[in-house]
């Protein structure tokens, strides 16, 4: 009952804390930058992906064209 008790003192201002409303808040946009995060991370891959594709490697030094293929006789 004391987690009880001292939420409840705190959503009253009787005490320093988070209220519920701003716990209720906190995690709503932890959810939102977890996701944000992800599609970041997705969106980097497909770049080097497509990069790829088109003939650039990314390097430290920016992209430099790949070798170009050796096509037999």
């Amino acid at each position: 009952m004391r987690p009880w008790v001292s939420q409840t003192k705190g959503d009253a201002g009787e005490h320093d804390g988070l209220t519920s409303s701003k716990r209720e808040e906190l995690a709503a946009l932890r959810r939102e930058n977890r996701l944000l995060l992800e599609d970041v991370d997705i969106l980097e891959q497909a770049t080097v992906f497509f990069a790829s594709l088109s003939g650039y490697w990314r390097s430290a030094g920016g992209h430099e064209p790949k070798p170009p293929l050796e096509v037999g006789p």
